[in-house]
């Protein structure tokens, strides 16, 4: 039967339970950064928009965009932890 079917790869010892959780918090940790980044981004438009006369602009799309972005991913991380 190994000739028609092959030999199966060996299975993987299953992940205990400190193996997930040190998973959980690394992902939760760079969720965090990353939306630190996004809030620091968010400032830095906001301040340029101080300046602007208003009008449509690409400023303020990409802030909006760096907004929603922050949102999705602060909602992403009240679901993990």
């Amino acid at each position: 039967m190994n000739r028609i079917f092959g030999r199966g790869k060996p299975k993987a010892p299953p992940a205990n339970l400190t193996d997930c959780i040190g998973n959980v918090d690394s992902r939760a940790e760079s969720i965090d950064k990353k939306i630190a980044r996004l809030d620091a981004e968010l400032v830095k438009y906001k301040d340029q928009m101080k300046k602007m006369r208003d009008g449509p602009s690409k400023v303020r799309f990409h802030a909006l965009c760096c907004c929603k972005t922050t949102m999705r991913t602060g909602s992403f991380l009240e679901i993990i932890c």
